[in-house]
């Protein structure tokens, strides 16, 4: 039976993972199944790992690793939960987005003028004014 639990509106998939020589060469769904399959232990590794579920054919992202079931919960649920910026990544962001803003408006102008004819500018300055409030939503 697969491990698979929610959290936060993503899907977490969690096994084991067994290593030869530092690579993956099996997941199972317990440790119990995979010290089965393995029934001679010696040169082989086994520990838990737990993936975000990204598509309905259960493909997942490159796993975290760990020796017990929490710890790799914790870490992916740690990776997967947004946290705040601090004042002082939100402040080079920031500067970030508009520096590319103005750029983007001489440019622009450099190649037309006041008479812009091209739309997809108007989309880029658009993106850019999106991203913008977005990183002062954060504040």
């Amino acid at each position: 039976m697969k491990n698979v639990i929610k959290y936060k509106g993503y899907t977490i998939v969690r096994n084991v993972a067994v290593f030869e020589n530092g690579e993956p060469i099996g997941e199972f769904d317990s440790m119990a199944d995979a010290k089965a399959y393995y029934k001679d232990c010696e040169g082989y590794e086994f520990k838990y790992a737990a993936a975000e579920e990204i598509n309905a054919d259960g493909d997942v992202n490159p796993s975290v690793y760990g020796d017990t079931l929490k710890e790799v919960t914790d870490k992916l649920k740690a990776i997967l939960s947004p946290r705040k910026m601090t004042w002082k990544e939100l402040r080079h962001e920031f500067f970030s987005a508009t520096h590319e803003l103005r750029d983007a408006m001489l440019k622009e102008y450099n190649r037309n003028g006041e008479e812009t004819k091209v739309p997809e500018f108007w989309q880029d300055l658009h993106n850019l004014w999106t991203k913008m409030n977005t990183l002062c939503e954060k504040l």
